[in-house]
């Protein structure tokens, strides 16, 4: 049975007793625990290093005291609130425990900067509306609550983890069927041993296969669009044919598999090992091999695709070995490295909107066009038959940047929360800013929704509600593309 690693989130200096007594809880339950005090030495920065934790987690415990926390400057929000939206962004299961307001407490573990208590009473009114939240007294009270709960829920997810796999060990047809009936939810294979298994056509869309056994596997033709494969083994499986688009496949071993015919567009492939891997056929699109592992040691049974994307994301640093062996020409690649050195003076976006906003979105396309910017227009509305998740993953992965115009019409809809939701979760894996919100009226501003408060909070919106005016639109189209500017990705942080 998996080990289940629980994160602890919560503000420090006026609950100090009260951690350390779940701490000892979470050890008497022999689970792993995490939280800000074990983080240690790291390159990373501290909210970079709080949120990787949040994501390896499999189950979050929140503490709120009197004191709101640390504010991250770039978010606006404290650490604790941040760590809990990514969770929640997650969809992580939560225990959340609250202080009793009759307790007293030291004058100094009580918030007094007005700012901060406000936006204390707005998250303890978050998490209130959003789970069933207990109240505690003491340290000792609190860890009993906690021991309780985290053993109830923890046997949960292993009844969850076994059905998983129960429903694979009944065969891919039936497998695909479920998936078909749960196809907004995230499996949960991690660890799981699939060594050997024929899963072929097996549709692993979106699941979390890391560090799973896949070794030797037949995975002719699987689905594995956007699947999490972080760490998984799989020598030599067969890999051919799979779509593996947008897959996380960051430290797997690839090595001797079989991947003709298999579509990486978008993939994740640091730290990956390649080593023997058969190629032909195979398309790398879109995709930073410059941390791939073993790429001169590929073998090449036909020649394979590699765009130009895929130059420019890895800054030249391919093998010349691995390029001919793909049938790259030799006068290109003697060339690609200079290529690559020449900037391209605009991201690529897609603007995302409503049909109700037509004429604002073919105006703004024609102009940016006219300006030489790579863009293309996609209304919001789902054709019959889409399927809405991967529609919204595939278009997030192809761009730099997403511009979603906010409107009456389009704040309403699911496919604008989840496209924020989603160009969000590519900003924090990426480490660089993906979501342009722009608006043409004043509906974001009075939104309820948490999606809605957390762009109006933490970023800044472009300004086209006077866009039939022709110098308030030329005067917010120039800011628009000062800010589409193609910089260092590594001096970009999202807001």
């Amino acid at each position: 049975m998996k080990t289940h690693l629980v994160f602890l989130c919560s503000t420090y200096a006026d609950l100090v007793q009260e951690r350390q007594a779940i701490i000892n809880g979470i050890l008497r339950l022999r689970l792993q625990h995490d939280s800000m005090e074990y983080f240690g030495a790291r390159p990373d920065s501290p909210i970079e290093a709080s949120l990787s934790e949040v994501r390896r987690s499999d189950i979050v415990v929140v503490v709120v005291g009197h004191l709101y926390g640390t504010i991250e400057p770039k978010l606006g929000i404290s650490f604790s609130e941040a760590e809990y939206q990514e969770a929640a962004r997650l969809r992580k299961p939560f225990l959340v425990y609250l202080r009793s307001d009759d307790v007293g407490v030291l004058p100094k573990f009580v918030e007094t900067n007005p700012e901060k208590k406000q936006l204390l009473e707005n998250f303890k009114r978050t998490l209130q509306n959003q789970h069933l939240c207990a109240t505690f007294r003491d340290p000792e009270d609190l860890a009993v609550q906690v021991t309780a709960d985290l053993s109830r829920e923890i046997r949960k997810l292993d009844t969850l983890a076994e059905t998983t796999l129960d429903v694979l060990r009944r065969g891919v047809d039936y497998w695909n069927a479920w998936r078909v009936e749960h196809r907004e939810s995230r499996p949960n294979l991690s660890g799981a041993n699939l060594s050997g298994q024929d899963l072929q056509f097996a549709d692993f869309y979106n699941t979390d296969l890391s560090l799973a056994d896949l070794r030797g596997a037949n995975l002719l033709r699987a689905n594995l669009n956007a699947a999490y494969i972080s760490g998984a083994n799989l020598l030599r499986a067969n890999l051919g044919d799979a779509d593996l688009r947008g897959a996380n496949l960051s430290g797997a071993n690839l090595s001797d598999v079989n991947l003709l015919g298999a579509d990486l567009r978008a993939a994740n492939l640091s730290d990956a090992d390649v080593s023997g891997a058969g190629l032909g056929g195979t398309t790398f699109a879109d995709t930073d091999l410059s941390g791939t592992k073993g790429l001169e040691r590929c073998r090449h049974q036909a020649p394979s695709s590699i765009g130009i994307d895929t130059f420019y994301r890895s800054a030249g640093k391919i093998p010349e070995s691995f390029l001919r062996g793909c049938g790259v020409p030799e006068v290109f690649i003697t060339y690609a490295r200079s290529l690559v050195g020449q900037p391209i003076e605009f991201y690529s976006c897609f603007i995302s909107y409503s049909s109700r906003d037509q004429a604002f979105a073919e105006r703004l396309h024609a102009d940016m066009l006219a300006k030489g910017l790579r863009c293309w227009l996609r209304p919001e509305d789902l054709k019959i038959g889409d399927r809405f998740q991967e529609r919204i993953e595939e278009s997030i992965r192809v761009f730099d940047k997403v511009m979603i115009v906010l409107s009456e019409a389009s704040v309403e809809s699911r496919w604008v929360e989840r496209e924020v939701n989603a160009a969000r979760e590519r900003e924090y894996r990426e480490k660089h800013t993906i979501l342009f919100p722009i608006r043409i009226d004043d509906a974001i501003v009075n939104a309820p929704q948490p999606w809605a408060a957390d762009i109006r909070r933490a970023r800044h919106i472009g300004d086209f509600r006077q866009w039939k005016d022709h110098d308030s639109y030329e005067k917010a189209f120039e800011r628009l593309l000062r800010d589409l500017k193609a910089t260092e990705r590594a001096s970009e942080q999202p807001g």
